[in-house]
């Protein structure tokens, strides 16, 4: 949803990157950067490289939908 909200919007693909890596090797926590061009900023955490760009996703999603509705 993420993507093609973005693409639509500002013809920009989300991109992701890990900022961080905290734990041990067996119970690491990854913290994820997610960049829509200059127009969004966001973070995500999680157990997995996948969860934490979900989550980050999310959270860019709910700033452009918000944003959208105040349009």
């Amino acid at each position: 949803s993420l993507q093609e909200l973005s693409h639509s919007s500002f013809r920009i693909t989300p991109s992701y990157r890990i900022i961080a890596e905290y734990g041990p090797d067996h119970d690491k926590t990854f913290e994820v950067g997610l960049t829509i061009g200059d127009v969004l900023s966001t973070t995500g955490t999680g157990k997995s490289k996948k969860e934490a760009e979900q989550q980050a996703a999310r959270k860019a999603l709910a700033q452009l939908i918000g944003d959208h509705l105040c349009d």
